[in-house]
């Protein structure tokens, strides 16, 4: 079994190889992903604040959701199965819905 910093090394390795397109394909989704599922200007204990905007999430939610406009682009440059994608982020979200609905009670 390889430890946790194997696998970090491994993944910056790995990181390191990719090409600039695939760095970037990789940031779309990172970030629709983080917009998809996070409250509105929400500031994490990070190194940088991080606001997202009601608009950016709804239009994030959206893009998972319902397959809007590049999301078969960007699964298909990932390398990614869309339909899992699109099934794992749906489930995701509605948690997140459901819980946000119960934080209003």
């Amino acid at each position: 079994m390889a430890n946790s910093k194997s696998k970090a090394i491994q993944l910056e390795t790995n990181n390191n190889c990719l090409t600039a397109e695939e760095k970037l394909w990789r940031s779309v989704m990172a970030t629709a992903i983080f917009d998809a599922l996070h409250k509105p200007n929400r500031v994490l204990k990070v190194k940088h604040k991080v606001f997202t905007e009601e608009k950016d999430i709804k239009s994030a939610r959206n893009w998972f959701k319902h397959r809007e406009g590049t999301f078969e682009t960007v699964c298909e440059a990932l390398n990614l199965d869309s339909d899992r994608v699109h099934k794992a982020m749906t489930r995701k979200i509605n948690q997140v819905l459901f819980q946000e609905r119960l934080d209003r009670i």
